[in-house]
């Protein structure tokens, strides 16, 4: 839509504009899938789904794009899809670099950690979050992740399959360090604490201090690996010892054997895990000991475990506790219970956060170019401008076609006038009328100018008032008027008449007569106009 595309989609937390956004959690025998809605301030969660990958002589990626098809029939219309990578296939470094710009971080940042990897970076894509801020000292500590890109193939072939596109693919443990942060009895714990993500092959650890990530770990055993240990114990099939110990847990009153071969198991399973702790608390401030551990996972569903792991730690030990998420006034459920734990990276994929927003792996050769935002400026501003450009060319010439019918109506119009003014007028074209009527004009105005600088028009009325007409029998011939004179060419009755327009002629005020007339018809009579009357 345009509004997406040409208005920024939030300005802080706020959305201007509702985004329905899927997480997806993509495991080794199940994927769960978590929609959310953001709208203004708020954020809904709308469905947690969790699907079990069914076994079959299909490979895992068909299997795993027929799952994630299932999925997204379920879902409602998106906009977005967000993917959790496992942190099993992310190497971690912490780094801390003198400048708070986050544009100069990304510039130095291969230079930083090429040395500190164990392959080559041209073969890695990594990215980074900034974890603490030193706005005193100018200085940022940031948390690196740096994954082979063979790895990230094997990741998006799997929604390729499935005919969709992940826009961001984040880190499991990033997403839920972003979670915990939305939680608000986490975030005001001080100290350390460690979320430990038990799953079936492996168990991920993210090390929190004072609300910063410092260290984050994988080890390769999870569930699996505690199961085996124990089914060596009591001989009996692995497969059993998973379900005993869902159903039972840790202890099974009926069965000492198997209570002392899960106690084994897992002593063992939490040595490797506490030695992890121990290594991350030694490089930080023993003043800031671990206080507190959250478990989450497939393990943390086993009963009991959360007692055994706090008798053999001495801390505090819980299960992650989804349901304080809601805590935070800024997040609502609609539709659904409280997530399930299964989903729970899923949730925390989708639901946007300010301290990891800016992190993703799809960049360089993994950018997805279908969804980037400056080509959709382009195509989308591109075809606007045709339109425009169409419309306005439309309007131009409607508006020229509209000015030339006016103009033709005006033409006939002054035409039909003309042709009133000058019967005598030539000519059919609007041009060849026009100059017939400049020419007829034009012979006018010559006979008018005739007239134009001397009164003839009072010397006229002077002879009118002079000359009874009727009573003298004043019969005029020829009129001439000059700029000096008047000569007339007429007759009258008789000699008593001519005596009297002689008579009439000798008292104008304008002019004088220079030789009288001696008979009753004469010729060229010459009136002259007086000094006064030429100045």
């Amino acid at each position: 839509m345009i509004k997406n595309i040409f208005l920024p989609e939030q300005i802080k937390n706020y959305y201007l504009f509702p985004k329905r956004v899927v997480g997806f959690d993509i495991g080794k025998t199940h994927i769960s899938a978590s929609q959310i809605r953001c709208a203004g301030a708020t954020t809904t969660i709308e469905k947690c789904l969790d699907e079990k990958i069914e076994n079959g002589a299909s490979s895992y990626q068909e299997r795993a794009a027929k799952t994630i098809q299932t999925i997204l029939h379920t879902l409602d219309t998106y906009d977005s899809i967000h993917s959790a990578l496992s942190s099993e296939y992310v190497i971690f470094k912490e780094l801390r670099l003198p400048f708070l710009s986050y544009d100069k971080i990304k510039k130095v940042l291969p230079y930083e950690i090429e040395p500190l990897l164990p392959f080559k970076l041209t073969d890695a894509t990594i990215d980074f979050i900034i974890t603490k801020r030193h706005e005193e000292e100018k200085s940022v500590e940031i948390l690196v992740a740096a994954v082979q890109n063979q790895y990230l193939v094997n990741h998006l072939q799997l929604f390729a399959a499935a005919g969709v596109s992940p826009e961001i693919i984040t880190v499991d443990l990033f997403a839920l360090y972003g979670l915990y942060l939305k939680i608000p009895t986490y975030a005001a714990l001080t100290g350390g604490a460690a979320l430990i993500d038990i799953g079936k092959n492996a168990t991920r650890i993210a090390y929190i201090q004072n609300g910063q990530l410092r260290f984050i770990r994988t080890l390769a055993h999870g569930t699996l690996q505690i199961a085996k240990t124990a089914s060596e114990q009591t001989h009996l099939p692995t497969s059993t010892i998973i379900e005993n110990s869902i159903r039972f847990g840790i202890l099974k009153p009926d069965d000492p054997d198997y209570s002392a071969a899960m106690n084994t198991a897992l002593t063992a399973f939490w040595r490797d895990i506490s030695f992890t702790l121990s290594s991350f608390t030694m490089q930080t401030d023993n003043s800031q000991a671990l206080t507190k551990l959250i478990l989450l996972g497939g393990g943390a569903e086993i009963k009991g475990i959360e007692l055994f792991i706090e008798n053999q730690s001495h801390l505090a030990t819980e299960k992650f506790q989804i349901g304080k998420l809601f805590e935070n006034s800024s997040i609502k459920l609609e539709n659904v219970a409280t997530p399930p734990s299964s989903t729970i990276v899923s949730l925390s994929t989708a639901l946007p956060c300010r301290e990891t927003e800016d992190f993703n792996l799809r960049k360089n050769q993994f950018t997805d170019t279908s969804n980037t935002i400056i080509d959709k400026q382009i195509i989308v501003g591109g075809s606007l401008f045709l339109v425009l450009f169409s419309l306005l060319s439309l309007h131009t010439f409607l508006q020229t076609r509209k000015l030339d019918l006016a103009l033709t109506s005006s033409k006939k119009e002054a035409v039909g006038a003309l042709r009133e003014k000058f019967e005598d007028i030539e000519g059919t074209s609007f041009d060849d009328v026009i100059e017939s009527a400049k020419e007829k004009l034009t012979e006018k105005k010559n006979i008018v100018s005739v007239f134009q600088g001397a009164p003839f028009l009072k010397y006229l009325l002077e002879l009118t008032n002079l000359i009874d007409a009727p009573a003298l029998g004043f019969n005029l011939d020829k009129l001439t008027i000059t700029d000096d004179k008047i000569v007339l060419s007429a007759q009258v009755k008789d000699f008593p008449e001519l005596k009297l327009l002689i008579h009439a002629l000798d008292n104008s005020k304008i002019f004088s007569l220079v030789e009288p007339p001696q008979e009753i018809r004469f010729d060229n009579v010459e009136l002259r106009f007086k000094e006064s009357e030429e100045s």
